[in-house]
This record gives structure tokens, sequence and C-alpha cells, in this order.
């Protein structure tokens, strides 16, 4: 029988803290770091006590703004979720989001997440379906899963150590981020330069590849173009000295 799921009443609140945590501490750290560049790199201190008050006023007025613009945009796609099974596949469709179709003689693994984190992953050669505890009536849809094709409980494996430390490799990029232009040892500019650019390449490669992000937020990952170009000229400056 063909049954439309969608997410639960209030499902969103428990991922808009752990959202709003996460985006709050980044952006104070971003803040910070950016304030104590502008000083190290300031000739002179003395008005550092009246342009500092201003430059932390507008940059809470910012993030404020932004974050609650985001949250709302972020709620509107999270309830936009529905899951439907069919007698012969299974569909998933949201907001922004390319749909996904998946038949049941394609699917090659099914695997649920932890206790923590209740989240089965369907998938095929070509395509991956989330279903996460937030979606009604979700031991059904396992239930039903489960006469297509054997569930496997997650191993703990399959994230590389990058993904099961994102906000540690965050917080390592922005030291990075600032020792390279702070520093003046050439090595320590070459490895720290280095290692962010790695680290943007690689967020780059993740979030273009993958169909269950929002083409918007793909498409605003241009604006990552010139902090790259930056990073590469002031490498190149500290090296030979020229531009």
């Amino acid at each position: 029988m063909d049954r439309v799921y969608t997410i639960k009443p209030n499902a969103f609140e428990r991922h808009k803290k752990k959202y709003m945590r996460t985006v709050l501490i980044l952006m104070i750290f971003a803040v910070l770091a950016g304030l104590g560049i502008a000083y190290l790199n300031s000739n002179d201190h003395s008005m550092d006590m009246y342009t500092y008050p201003f430059v932390i006023m507008m940059a809470s007025a910012i993030m404020f703004f932004t974050i609650k613009k985001q949250l709302k945009r972020q709620e509107e796609i999270f309830y936009s979720y529905q899951l439907t099974i069919e007698e012969n596949q299974i569909v998933r469709e949201q907001m922004n989001l390319p749909t996904v179709t998946i038949p049941f003689n394609e699917i090659i693994e099914i695997i649920e997440g932890t206790a923590d984190l209740r989240v089965l992953t369907v998938k095929s050669d070509s395509e991956t379906i989330l279903i996460h505890s937030g979606v009604e009536d979700y031991d059904e849809i396992k239930r039903r899963l489960e006469d297509v094709h054997s569930i496997t409980p997650f191993q703990g494996g399959a994230k590389s150590w990058m993904e099961k430390n994102v906000f540690l490799v965050t917080i390592i990029t922005l030291l990075a981020f600032a020792t390279t232009y702070l520093a003046s040892n050439k090595y320590v500019v070459i490895i720290s330069g280095t290692f962010s650019l790695a680290v943007l390449s690689f967020g780059f490669y993740e979030i273009y590849t993958n169909k269950n992000i929002d083409p918007k937020v793909k498409k605003k990952m241009w604006w990552g173009i010139p902090v790259v170009y930056s990073i590469l000229a002031t490498i190149y400056y500290k090296l030979t000295g020229t531009l």
C-alpha cells in the first residue's frame, strides 16, 4: 500500500538547538579571530577602544539577522520533507532538492544509525535516501523496509576522521587561516596555508557532490573563491615578497 510520510510537528526543535549552538560558537570564534588579526596588524592601537565596540555590535547584529533568516529557511526545508513508499520503490521529495527514487530491486544496502542518532540510510549504486527519526511512524517505515531488504546496524567505520570531527576541523582551519596571515616564518605559512586550502577544497567537493544539500547553498559556495585567492596570494607574497 502506497503511503506518504511527513515530518512530525515540532521535530525541528531538536535540530534547531543543535544548529544554533554550532553556528553561534563558530561565528563568535570567527569574529574574535578577525578582531585578533586586525589588532595584530594595526599600527595605531589608540583608536581600538573606540572602533572595536562598534565592530562587535555590528557583527552581533549581522549574526542575529543572518541566523534568524537561515533558521527560517532551514525550517521550511526541513518540514517540506516527504517520503513515499510505493509498491515497488521508495521516493524522497524535499524543497529545493532533486527528487530521489530508488526501486526496491536496486537497493544494495540499508543502514540504521546508533540509538543516539536514529537514521536509516537507503542506498542504491547511484542514489542515497536518508530517513531520520523526525519522520512520522519511523518504526513502521523500518518494518516495511525490512520486508524489502535486511537492515544493517551502523558499525562506525564508514565516516572519515574529518567527518567525525567537523567542529574540531573547523576550529583548526580557522586557526590555520589566521596563522597564514599573521605568521612570518615561511614554513609555517606554507603548512597553515596548504592545510586551509586542502580543507576548503574537500568541503567544496563534498557539498557539490551531495544531493541532499540545497542548491542555493551550493551557489553561495562560489563566495569562497576570493578566500582561496586571498590565501594563495598571501602565501606567494610571504614567500617572494612581491605580488
